[in-house]
């Protein structure tokens, strides 16, 4: 995926949900995937005035979903 497929998928997905689902500002998380982190894809979340969650380089076991899926994985084949 590039930083434009990535743009237009935070189009068709995250704004209408937020319209539809979130109150008021929001901060958005996200890791430091280049897509993430492109000059393109900044400019966009400033465009549409999204925060972004400041998040470390190199800090994957920081985010909770990534340990959730791991949980989830091993419970899943530990049967």
């Amino acid at each position: 995926m590039k930083s434009r497929n990535y743009i237009e998928v935070l189009n068709d997905i995250l704004i209408p949900f937020s319209a539809d689902f979130m109150e008021g500002e929001f901060i958005f998380q996200q890791d430091n995937v280049a897509i993430h982190v492109s000059k393109v894809s900044k400019a966009w979340f400033s465009s549409v005035e999204i925060d972004l969650l400041d998040w470390l380089s190199r800090s994957h076991d920081l985010n909770a979903m990534k340990n959730l899926s791991g949980i989830l994985a091993r419970n899943v084949y530990n049967g």
